[in-house]
């Protein structure tokens, strides 16, 4: 059912901030640019079906894997990842799609030390600024040695899975991208650093921070089930060429309110390039 809660939101004037962040077991915290919690009513898509990632820039649909152990990451390489390469390409119709990242999240510290597993983010981003979006599709591109073609459209798409469980506590949220102005994305030079050497990044990239607006639409499926998937829209190389099309979805993990507390989440995300005509 719909609910109340909180949804956290960069504080800045600023058009560009900066993020560090730190392995879990390395004794560091993260370092982000002030964060503000706003209550929000955040609408239950059990209830509300009409979404797609053209016009919303999220979706859910239903999917089933066939087993097997989606925190094993020679499992999730060599049998998800296709199974789900093959899915999108038919939902999507596309001409290619390639995947080149993928996320575990969980609260079992022991998990996230081991394999290198992070935890659910309760905070509103996006994954990709415009200029990294485009980057990001050409870096891959060219490592699959694939030329940019400026006619094909390319889209960054996120597929989003409940892992064993039914999801009860910290789902993902998230906003419609229609109700978003690009006013309130926030540049965010994003730094990761790994136990190797904390004091200088391993990666960096930019992604887009959130601010507040009353104006924003937050939507989440209650007791999410494995065999459910979200498609997160994060970028999209042609989406000022169609009307009413968007180019993302923010998105965050959100505390439901109540007595549940017993942080069981564990969820799979992985990042899809996926070309068309």
């Amino acid at each position: 059912m719909d609910t109340f809660t909180n949804l956290s939101y960069t504080q800045t004037k600023k058009k560009i901030i900066s993020h560090h962040i730190f392995p879990n077991d390395s004794g560091k915290k993260t370092i982000r640019t002030e964060q503000k919690n706003y209550k929000r009513k955040v609408f239950d898509l059990r209830k509300y079906k009409n979404f797609n990632l053209d016009e919303n820039g999220f979706c859910v649909d239903i999917h089933t894997y066939g087993g097997g152990d989606l925190f094993d990451d020679k499992f999730v390489k060599k049998k998800y990842f296709p199974l789900m390469a093959k899915y999108l390409k038919n939902k999507l119709k596309a001409k290619k799609v390639i995947i080149f990242d993928f996320n575990q999240r969980s609260f079992n510290t022991h998990m996230n030390s081991k394999n290198n597993h992070r935890i659910p983010v309760l905070y509103s981003h996006v994954d990709y600024t415009i200029d990294s979006g485009l980057k990001r599709t050409k870096e891959i591109l060219r490592n699959n040695k694939i030329t940019f073609n400026q006619k094909h459209r390319y889209s960054l798409i996120n597929i989003w899975r409940p892992v064993k469980k039914v999801i009860v506590d910290y789902p993902l949220a998230l906003c419609d991208g229609k109700t978003v102005l690009l006013n309130d994305l926030v540049q965010t030079n994003i730094y990761h650093y790994g136990m190797e050497n904390l004091k200088k990044p391993r990666h960096a990239g930019k992604i887009y921070s959130l601010i507040n607006n009353r104006s924003h639409k937050w939507y989440f499926l209650s007791k999410m089930r494995p065999n459910e998937i979200f498609l997160i829209k994060n970028w999209d190389s042609k989406y000022s060429e169609y009307e009413n099309h968007v180019l993302n979805a923010p998105h965050s993990a959100i505390e439901l309110p109540g007595k549940i507390k017993s942080k069981t989440r564990q969820s799979i995300e992985i990042r899809t390039l996926v070309i068309r005509d």
